[in-house]
């Protein structure tokens, strides 16, 4: 009766045990860098905008990382402006980078206040926020989380 408990005991200790094992083999990995570099108008309407937008894509880490897709937010000017998912498969070589396109919607009625400051021509310089998760293909690593901040200019 008293080795019972000692089973479920030893039982127990070799299940943290090996989980503690696990988690030691769980990459450490530096977040990537993600930067705007391209955005293209797809579709304007009423109720709904759609935009091509290019990523820089930097890693800062010794391993390659596939990427399996993607979710991301952009805000403009401090105000939140579309956001995204995509699909597209890419893989970004170790202390390398890599371009990808993706699309970003947004709807006009919820930032209209926003973009009216901006066409009235109060800055030539708007800051933003690229925010979002990179969905990866790494044993112990499902995603990535990614935040960048950079300014672009207004063309007159």
């Amino acid at each position: 009766m008293y080795r019972r408990p000692l089973g479920r005991w030893s039982c127990l200790l070799c299940l943290t045990l090996l989980l503690a094992g696990c988690a030691a083999f769980r990459p450490q990995l530096a977040e990537p860098n993600i930067s705007l570099v391209g955005v293209e108008i797809q579709e304007l309407g009423l109720f709904r905008q759609r935009y091509l937008l290019t990523l820089s894509v930097q890693n800062p880490n010794a391993m390659a990382i596939p990427v399996r897709g993607m979710s991301y937010t952009l805000q403009v000017a401090g105000a939140d402006f579309a956001k995204g998912v995509s699909p597209r498969a890419f893989t970004v070589p170790g202390y390398g980078e890599t371009d990808v396109q993706v699309e970003m919607t947004t709807n006009l009625v919820s930032t209209l206040g926003k973009v009216q400051e901006l066409l009235a021509g109060k800055r030539k310089l708007v800051d933003y926020q690229l925010n979002g998760r990179l969905e990866v293909d790494l044993p112990f690593v499902s995603s990535i989380p990614f935040r960048n901040r950079g300014e672009f200019r207004l063309t007159e």
